[in-house]
């Protein structure tokens, strides 16, 4: 396996980010032509949104501080070019592709967070589960655990990022996390127990996306050991996580998280096999580096949080063979981008 100096890609993919940064029109504003995904629709504003606040996101999982580096009138460009894209009336914001407006939601809670900035309105789409009453009827109906994968994003921009806003009480999350314990599957670690997945990667690819609730709040696992046995299971012959995509891939980034998250709770229980599973797929994906590389600029920006999580999360699991003089963080572990309770008007 061989080293990789973060630093260089770092620049590189900054001075991209700049080859779009219309920063005439305000600071913070990142344009992506139709040759880099920026025509997903016929809206002629979509994806943009997306593209402005995935890079602040990226930038800080970077190791960047925008307090330090941006002042105060740059900071504020940023948030009012985002806040734009905010609807009056439930305070969603712009959606890309397939994403549904909760996650929309997650991605502003986290970009406008970053900068210090507040959103213009009120969110509304936290009301359907805002009560200790509503929200396990809304966990069962509003979620299909057998598409967990996407249906997951629900959970990320919705019921995590309410769960530390000021809304949130003590009853709600102990609602919460009693029903999440009672589904998990004691066997694999996935959920929902009971739950037939439609393929192989729903189950890691929704876990990734509910785990930082755990995570945030301090609450233990319940499952840790059953949940690293069943990545390590997934693992394919190749060295990656997601079978026929043909390179790398979000369900790789959800892989790593899952092991660093679980690394705290399992002591030394089969270090040996996920350290070894780690360098598989950093020997799988160093040989594919610079297909990602050429991906991404062809790519919207949100295709970058994959990549350069992934990154994050190699920096921390072989720190002998990714380095920067900059700590590098990831989408779910980095606290900072949730901060819910801040950007709340």
């Amino acid at each position: 396996m061989n080293k990789l100096d973060l630093s260089i890609f770092r620049r590189d993919v900054t001075a991209w980010f700049e080859s779009f940064h219309e920063i005439s029109r305000g600071y913070g504003c990142y344009i992506p032509t139709a040759e880099y995904g920026g025509g997903v629709s016929d809206d002629p504003r979509s994806g943009h949104f997306y593209s402005s606040a995935d890079i602040a996101i990226l930038r800080s999982i970077m190791g960047e501080n925008f307090t330090t580096s941006l002042n105060a009138a740059q900071r504020e460009q940023w948030c009012n070019y985002l806040n734009s894209f905010q609807m009056p009336g439930d305070g969603s914001y712009q959606i890309l592709q397939h994403h549904s407006k909760l996650h929309a939601n997650g991605t502003a809670v986290g970009a406008i967070g970053l900068l210090g900035g507040k959103m213009t309105y009120p969110v509304r789409l936290y009301d359907p589960f805002d009560t200790s009453e509503k929200v396990i009827p809304w966990l069962e109906s509003a979620i299909d655990w057998s598409l967990l994968w996407s249906e997951s994003h629900k959970f990320w921009g919705g019921v995590h990022c309410f769960s530390l806003s000021n809304r949130a009480t003590e009853q709600w999350l102990y609602t919460v996390f009693t029903w999440l314990d009672a589904n998990l599957d004691e066997k694999t670690g996935w959920w929902r127990k009971g739950t037939l997945h439609v393929d192989r990667h729903q189950a890691l690819g929704g876990c990734a996306h509910i785990l930082p609730l755990y995570q945030h709040h301090h609450r233990e696992f319940p499952y840790p050991r059953q949940l690293v046995d069943s990545v390590l299971e997934l693992q394919t012959a190749e060295g990656d996580w997601h079978q026929g995509a043909g390179g790398l891939s979000y369900l790789d980034l959800d892989a790593l998280y899952t092991y660093d998250f679980c690394r705290s709770s399992i002591g030394a229980y089969r270090s040996a096999d996920i350290e070894r599973s780690v360098t598989r797929f950093s020997e799988w994906f160093q040989g594919r580096f610079d297909q990602a590389q050429t991906h991404l600029r062809s790519s919207h920006p949100h295709i970058a949080l994959c990549l350069v999580g992934t990154l994050g999360l190699l920096q921390r699991l072989a720190p002998e063979h990714y380095f920067d003089d900059r700590t590098w963080t990831d989408i779910f572990s980095d606290r900072s981008l949730y901060r819910t309770a801040e950007v709340e008007e």
